[in-house]
């Protein structure tokens, strides 16, 4: 059987992300296709002149985000290369939407059985925007919503006994065993409380076997911030100064001499 030509894109995204030790990933775009298929087959936009339009990703979303994200894997195993997908990115990218787009398809394309997945914000209104969206694509999914039980602050997929449920400062220190984690505006977790609550899941973690951590947020202006320390280590593993082909470093940013009346800027 002739084997099926892979798409352009597959060598572009592979010679932007490939990794420091290139004997124990590969990468299969298949799996890649297979998340934006989905996001794009299911989930609709919540508001807007688009709302309850199916999702149509940019480019650079899929090639930058998406398909490096879920397309890497380990040699052997076939588990995710990626543990962490850093996004510092500017105002107005609709960065929420597919934070709760790759939150869906983490549910239902993971196949991880009793998957817990937290989102967490600062405070709980920040946390509930993410899932308030991936609810809204729930409900505006008849596939999705007859196999979700939707309460206040989690919702259920009984197939796989994993849940969706909204934290915010302080998560406990017992019986967290997560497997996906989306936080939202990490420049606002600024007081010990937040690092707390963002730590105690971090560290949960450490006994699934593909966990992932998803951030997405702006600038902030305190330069002790983790978020500003996650910035630099973004920045350091992207120039290469830094090697670490689990962290998947995506900073989006005007250069130090643009002109900021500049649109392209």
């Amino acid at each position: 059987m002739k084997q099926e030509k892979a798409p352009a894109w597959v060598r572009r995204v592979m010679n932007a992300t490939k990794p420091a030790e290139k004997g124990k990933y590969f990468f299969d775009w298949k799996e890649a296709e297979r998340r934006v298929k989905f996001i794009e087959g299911v989930c609709r936009y919540p508001e807007g002149k688009k709302a309850g339009q199916l999702i149509e990703l940019e480019q650079w979303q899929k090639e930058q985000i998406i398909y490096p994200a879920f397309g890497w894997k380990r040699k052997g195993s076939g588990l995710r290369r990626y543990r962490t997908i850093f996004v510092f990115i500017p105002r107005k990218n609709a960065k929420t939407t597919l934070i709760a787009c790759v939150g869906l398809s983490i549910l239902f394309q993971d196949n991880e059985h009793g998957a817990q997945m937290y989102c967490l914000g600062s405070v709980k209104d920040q946390s509930a925007i993410i899932y308030r969206i991936m609810k809204s694509m729930i409900n505006n999914s008849p596939v999705l919503s007859s196999r979700m039980k939707l309460k206040a602050d989690q919702f259920d997929y009984g197939g796989a006994d994993s849940f969706v449920k909204v934290l915010a400062n302080s998560p406990g220190k017992h019986g967290l065993n997560a497997h996906a984690l989306f936080v939202d505006e990490l420049n606002e977790f600024l007081l010990p409380k937040h690092l707390e609550a963002l730590e105690a899941i971090e560290t949960s973690m450490i006994s699934r076997s593909q966990p992932i951590t998803f951030v997405m947020t702006t600038a902030g202006h305190d330069t002790t911030s983790r978020c500003f320390e996650d910035y630099l280590y973004a920045k350091d593993v992207a120039s290469g100064r830094i090697k670490d082909d689990q962290f998947l470093p995506l900073v989006y940013e005007a250069g130090k001499d643009a002109d900021w009346t500049d649109p392209k800027a």
